[in-house]
């Protein structure tokens, strides 16, 4: 069962709430139709969006910065007011601990950084930056957070 990638088929294997969340996070990505009712093609094998973002402490990060030359970039937007996204980020804060050697993670989320700096010490996040609106989420072409996409080292879109 790889929902992730190829290279990163371990992180499939983990149980609990992990499994359970990713198989629903691969569902979203790979099928469901987005509440809008609009269709959106898939981006894989797409060449990821540019983008600049902020963290919690106003430093800038970018897709070329967050990019590791051999590791895939596990990018997870969420909004700090969804339950769905509260209940995956104790999950992802391990993981970024867990799969660190294998895999970079970085959370992009909504919402003011007063509002999301809480949730990053709660949860243990490392990598949490900040989009102005949900514009990261519509130009990778995702219907709504809890969402991610697998960026390969290259810059190509994965899953």
């Amino acid at each position: 069962m790889q929902h992730v990638s190829p290279t990163n088929s371990s992180l499939a294997a983990a149980p609990g709430r992990l499994h359970i969340w990713f198989g629903g996070l691969a569902r979203r990505l790979t099928g469901a139709a987005p509440t809008t009712g609009e269709h959106r093609p898939s981006l894989a094998g797409t060449s990821a969006p540019l983008f600049a973002v902020t963290d919690l402490n106003g430093t800038r990060g970018t897709l070329t910065s967050l990019l590791d030359p051999v590791k895939p970039l596990l990018l997870v937007f969420i909004n700090p007011t969804c339950a769905g996204c509260h209940e995956a980020l104790g999950d992802i804060g391990g993981w970024q601990h867990i799969y660190g050697d294998r895999l970079e993670i970085a959370v992009i989320s909504t919402g003011e950084a007063d509002t999301n700096r809480p949730l990053a010490i709660e949860h243990g996040l490392q990598r949490l930056f900040r989009q102005r609106d949900r514009e990261l989420i519509t130009r990778y072409g995702l219907a709504m957070a809890p969402a991610a996409v697998v960026v390969q080292p290259n810059g190509r879109i994965s899953a």
